[in-house]
Protein backbone atom coordinates (compact mmCIF):
# COMPACT_ATOMS: atom_id res chain seq x y z
CA UNK A 1 0.00 0.00 0.00
CA UNK A 2 1.61 3.62 -0.75
CA UNK A 3 2.29 5.63 2.31
CA UNK A 4 1.56 9.26 1.44
CA UNK A 5 3.30 11.87 3.19
CA UNK A 6 1.25 13.58 6.22
CA UNK A 7 3.75 16.48 7.19
CA UNK A 8 2.75 18.76 10.50
CA UNK A 9 0.75 22.09 9.08
CA UNK A 10 -0.97 24.81 10.53
CA UNK A 11 -4.78 24.01 10.78
CA UNK A 12 -7.45 26.01 12.40
CA UNK A 13 -9.45 25.57 15.41
CA UNK A 14 -13.07 26.66 16.27
CA UNK A 15 -14.15 26.42 19.49
CA UNK A 16 -17.85 26.31 20.94
CA UNK A 17 -17.89 29.65 21.76
CA UNK A 18 -16.79 31.38 18.51
CA UNK A 19 -13.30 31.49 19.69
CA UNK A 20 -10.72 30.05 17.18
CA UNK A 21 -7.06 29.53 17.06
CA UNK A 22 -4.53 28.18 14.82
CA UNK A 23 -2.90 24.65 15.80
CA UNK A 24 -0.11 22.55 14.49
CA UNK A 25 -1.07 18.68 13.62
CA UNK A 26 -0.98 16.17 10.99
CA UNK A 27 -4.31 15.91 9.17
CA UNK A 28 -4.37 12.53 9.78
CA UNK A 29 -4.16 13.16 13.83
CA UNK A 30 -7.86 15.56 13.62
CA UNK A 31 -9.83 12.69 14.64
CA UNK A 32 -7.73 12.16 17.81
CA UNK A 33 -7.56 15.96 18.44
CA UNK A 34 -11.23 16.06 18.36
CA UNK A 35 -11.81 13.26 20.26
CA UNK A 36 -13.32 10.56 17.74
CA UNK A 37 -14.79 9.96 14.44
CA UNK A 38 -14.53 13.36 12.07
CA UNK A 39 -17.33 13.69 9.60
CA UNK A 40 -17.02 17.00 6.77
CA UNK A 41 -19.51 19.91 7.57
CA UNK A 42 -18.52 22.46 5.16
CA UNK A 43 -15.88 24.57 3.76
CA UNK A 44 -14.68 28.28 3.66
CA UNK A 45 -13.11 29.90 1.09
CA UNK A 46 -10.91 26.66 0.11
CA UNK A 47 -10.42 25.22 3.40
CA UNK A 48 -12.20 22.35 4.75
CA UNK A 49 -14.19 22.04 8.02
CA UNK A 50 -14.59 18.88 10.11
CA UNK A 51 -15.87 18.33 13.27
CA UNK A 52 -16.81 14.79 15.42
CA UNK A 53 -19.49 12.76 13.73
CA UNK A 54 -20.78 11.92 16.76
CA UNK A 55 -21.12 15.27 19.10
CA UNK A 56 -24.89 15.41 20.04
CA UNK A 57 -23.19 15.69 24.10
CA UNK A 58 -21.28 18.83 22.70
CA UNK A 59 -22.53 22.25 22.80
CA UNK A 60 -23.59 23.89 19.44
CA UNK A 61 -21.25 25.78 17.94
CA UNK A 62 -22.02 29.34 18.10
CA UNK A 63 -19.63 29.89 14.78
CA UNK A 64 -21.76 27.48 13.09
CA UNK A 65 -25.22 28.54 14.11
CA UNK A 66 -26.02 30.33 10.75
CA UNK A 67 -26.17 27.84 7.77
CA UNK A 68 -24.15 30.14 5.64
CA UNK A 69 -21.07 29.85 7.71
CA UNK A 70 -19.60 27.05 6.42
CA UNK A 71 -21.13 26.35 3.19
CA UNK A 72 -22.54 24.37 5.91
CA UNK A 73 -23.64 20.34 4.72
CA UNK A 74 -25.20 20.53 8.67
CA UNK A 75 -26.16 23.96 10.37
CA UNK A 76 -26.48 21.76 13.59
CA UNK A 77 -22.32 21.77 13.75
CA UNK A 78 -21.78 21.20 17.62
CA UNK A 79 -18.36 20.86 19.53
CA UNK A 80 -15.16 21.93 17.97
CA UNK A 81 -14.42 22.28 14.12
CA UNK A 82 -11.01 22.04 12.58
CA UNK A 83 -10.52 23.68 9.14
CA UNK A 84 -7.88 21.87 7.21
CA UNK A 85 -6.60 22.55 3.59
CA UNK A 86 -4.99 20.19 0.43
CA UNK A 87 -2.99 21.34 -2.32
CA UNK A 88 -4.95 21.46 -5.38
CA UNK A 89 -2.71 19.62 -7.62
CA UNK A 90 -1.29 16.93 -5.07
CA UNK A 91 -4.12 16.78 -2.16
CA UNK A 92 -1.41 16.61 0.01
CA UNK A 93 -1.62 18.54 3.31
CA UNK A 94 -0.58 22.18 3.13
CA UNK A 95 -0.44 25.65 5.90
CA UNK A 96 -4.22 26.89 6.15
CA UNK A 97 -4.49 30.74 5.15
CA UNK A 98 -4.76 32.03 8.63
CA UNK A 99 -5.36 35.82 7.46
CA UNK A 100 -8.01 34.85 5.29
CA UNK A 101 -9.21 32.44 8.29
CA UNK A 102 -9.35 34.89 11.10
CA UNK A 103 -10.60 37.72 9.19
CA UNK A 104 -13.34 35.76 8.12
CA UNK A 105 -14.21 34.50 11.58
CA UNK A 106 -14.09 37.51 13.24
CA UNK A 107 -16.70 38.91 11.28
CA UNK A 108 -19.30 35.83 12.03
Amino acid sequence: MREFPDPEVDCFEVCEDGSHSVVKMRHGFVSTHLGGKVTFVGSVHGHLAVALLHSEERDANVACADATCFDCVDSSVRGKVVLVREDDDTGLPVNVDTECLVTYFSSV
